[in-house]
Protein backbone atom coordinates (compact mmCIF):
# COMPACT_ATOMS: atom_id res chain seq x y z
CA UNK A 1 0.00 0.00 0.00
CA UNK A 2 1.49 3.14 -1.09
CA UNK A 3 1.34 6.37 1.45
CA UNK A 4 -0.47 8.16 -0.80
CA UNK A 5 -3.52 5.30 0.13
CA UNK A 6 -2.35 5.68 3.46
CA UNK A 7 -3.35 9.54 4.16
CA UNK A 8 -6.84 8.58 1.56
CA UNK A 9 -7.76 5.94 4.21
CA UNK A 10 -6.71 7.66 6.99
CA UNK A 11 -8.82 10.59 5.79
CA UNK A 12 -11.61 8.94 5.34
CA UNK A 13 -11.21 6.80 9.11
CA UNK A 14 -10.87 3.91 7.41
CA UNK A 15 -8.44 0.96 8.81
CA UNK A 16 -7.24 3.14 11.30
CA UNK A 17 -5.85 0.20 13.67
CA UNK A 18 -4.61 -0.72 10.39
CA UNK A 19 -3.03 2.00 9.03
CA UNK A 20 -2.28 4.57 12.00
CA UNK A 21 1.06 2.24 12.90
CA UNK A 22 1.82 2.15 9.20
CA UNK A 23 1.61 5.90 8.93
CA UNK A 24 3.75 6.36 11.97
CA UNK A 25 6.55 4.24 10.31
CA UNK A 26 6.51 6.47 6.97
CA UNK A 27 6.42 9.66 9.54
CA UNK A 28 9.07 8.79 11.64
CA UNK A 29 11.25 8.34 8.31
CA UNK A 30 9.75 11.92 7.04
CA UNK A 31 7.60 13.45 8.74
CA UNK A 32 6.94 16.35 6.23
CA UNK A 33 6.24 13.35 3.55
CA UNK A 34 4.52 14.61 0.58
CA UNK A 35 2.00 12.25 -0.64
CA UNK A 36 0.03 14.36 -2.68
CA UNK A 37 -0.76 17.19 -2.31
CA UNK A 38 1.89 19.56 -0.25
CA UNK A 39 4.61 18.72 2.36
CA UNK A 40 3.44 17.25 5.31
CA UNK A 41 -0.12 16.38 4.36
CA UNK A 42 0.23 12.91 5.74
CA UNK A 43 0.77 14.46 9.30
CA UNK A 44 -1.69 16.61 8.97
CA UNK A 45 -4.47 13.65 8.14
CA UNK A 46 -2.65 11.69 11.06
CA UNK A 47 -3.53 14.84 13.54
CA UNK A 48 -6.79 15.15 12.79
CA UNK A 49 -7.84 11.71 13.64
CA UNK A 50 -10.14 11.75 16.55
CA UNK A 51 -10.60 8.49 17.58
CA UNK A 52 -7.48 6.35 18.40
CA UNK A 53 -7.92 2.63 19.70
CA UNK A 54 -4.18 2.93 20.46
CA UNK A 55 -3.65 5.07 23.09
CA UNK A 56 0.59 3.93 23.57
CA UNK A 57 0.56 4.93 19.84
CA UNK A 58 -1.33 8.14 19.97
CA UNK A 59 1.56 8.79 22.61
CA UNK A 60 4.41 7.72 20.24
CA UNK A 61 3.43 10.21 17.63
CA UNK A 62 2.75 13.20 20.42
CA UNK A 63 6.51 12.38 21.12
CA UNK A 64 7.51 12.12 17.30
CA UNK A 65 5.85 15.33 17.07
CA UNK A 66 6.63 17.23 19.53
CA UNK A 67 10.66 16.34 18.82
CA UNK A 68 10.35 17.21 15.37
CA UNK A 69 8.54 20.30 15.57
CA UNK A 70 11.63 22.30 15.69
CA UNK A 71 12.53 20.89 12.50
CA UNK A 72 9.02 21.92 10.95
CA UNK A 73 8.86 25.27 12.34
CA UNK A 74 12.47 25.81 10.54
CA UNK A 75 11.47 25.06 7.40
CA UNK A 76 8.41 27.54 8.11
CA UNK A 77 10.62 30.00 5.87
CA UNK A 78 8.09 30.78 3.58
CA UNK A 79 4.95 30.19 6.15
CA UNK A 80 4.02 26.99 3.89
CA UNK A 81 3.56 25.13 7.32
CA UNK A 82 1.85 27.55 9.46
CA UNK A 83 -1.71 25.65 9.47
CA UNK A 84 0.38 22.59 10.10
CA UNK A 85 1.97 24.13 13.40
CA UNK A 86 -0.89 25.45 14.76
CA UNK A 87 -2.54 22.10 14.28
CA UNK A 88 0.29 20.17 15.80
CA UNK A 89 0.00 22.47 18.69
CA UNK A 90 -3.43 21.43 19.34
CA UNK A 91 -2.89 17.57 18.73
CA UNK A 92 -0.09 18.26 21.45
CA UNK A 93 -2.14 20.31 23.82
CA UNK A 94 -5.14 17.59 23.87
Amino acid sequence: MTSQQIRTLVGQNIGLKFLLPKAFQILTKNILIETQFYPGDLLQVVLSVNEWSDDRLKDSVKKLVAQRRRFIEKKNETNIHRQLLKEIDAFLAQ
